[in-house]
């Protein structure tokens, strides 16, 4: 679905530029974000990030897309095939379950993508390493959450208008929207959180918490108030050096390197 809409407006300047009309004409009513209202590319090789920024631009233009999409399936200029496609491209676009789908799993893609971001990086330095450590508490605080409250699902929620006759999103027609729809919206949402909280501890059990901690203190980019810094984290540094050490130390021997030498260079770090 991301990629369809990606590629119907990156191949048409008619429809893009038809499509920044409607968004500028609908600012002055909606709230929409700074920027352009096109929608981005969801695969590349950061491919999570790229899908949680492709999420976010749904919920961010949803209204704008869905009126001119609507605008098309109507357009007589436009081919009769073309606009059955459009016609059902738009009815399922229009049910809640898709917009409230990409609110809950832009929360959920946020942990992975900071993950995935720091890890792809050359060197992974102590800033990447806080960042590892931000993820992993951000992780436990967003699995303890109702998924009511998470940060987008209570900004898309806030955007819904309820009436009696229909409900709406950015002007938007909804269909579909109700508690039994996003009860099992979130119900596949939470359990996707879960095994991805179970997969990111089980591939960081092998990593001392206690040892990330430490490093997490040092400051990153300048070091000159590393000295007083460490008055008060020398004792847990060298215990948790220590540790780094003879687990390094049992790897020197299982690679068969000449120990006395990297200990010497151990000794000089």
């Amino acid at each position: 679905m991301l990629l369809k809409l990606y590629y119907l407006y990156s191949k048409s300047p008619k429809k893009t530029n038809e499509l920044e009309a409607i968004g500028e004409e609908q600012k002055e009513v909606y709230d929409f974000p700074k920027g352009r209202d096109l929608p981005v590319c969801c695969h590349g090789t950061r491919w999570i990030n790229h899908k949680r920024r492709a999420l976010q631009q749904i919920v961010d233009w949803f209204g704008a897309y869905l009126v001119h999409l609507a605008t098309l399936a109507q357009d007589p200029s436009v081919k009769a095939a073309d606009q059955c496609k459009l016609t059902g491209y738009v009815r399922k676009r229009a049910h809640s379950k898709f917009l409230l789908g990409c609110s809950l799993f832009i929360d959920v893609l946020q942990i992975p993508s900071i993950l995935s971001l720091a890890l792809q990086e050359n060197e992974v330095d102590i800033q990447g390493i806080k960042s590892l450590l931000k993820a992993a508490g951000s992780l436990d605080a967003l699995c303890n959450k109702s998924s009511e409250e998470w940060c987008t699902v209570k900004l898309v929620a806030s955007r819904i208008v309820e009436n009696d006759s229909e409900t709406t999103y950015q002007g938007a027609k909804l269909t579909g929207y109700s508690s039994l729809t996003f009860s099992m919206c979130a119900i596949r949402a939470k359990a996707d959180l879960e095994k991805l909280q179970s997969n990111i501890k089980q591939r960081m059990s092998l990593i001392s918490y206690g040892l990330l901690l430490c490093f997490s203190i040092l400051p990153a980019g300048r070091h000159e108030c590393l000295p007083n810094q460490m008055k008060t984290t020398k004792p847990m540094l060298e215990k948790q050096l220590n540790s780094l050490y003879a687990y390094s130390e049992n790897r020197w021997r299982l690679k068969e390197l000449k120990s006395s030498h990297c200990k010497l260079r151990w000794k000089k770090l």
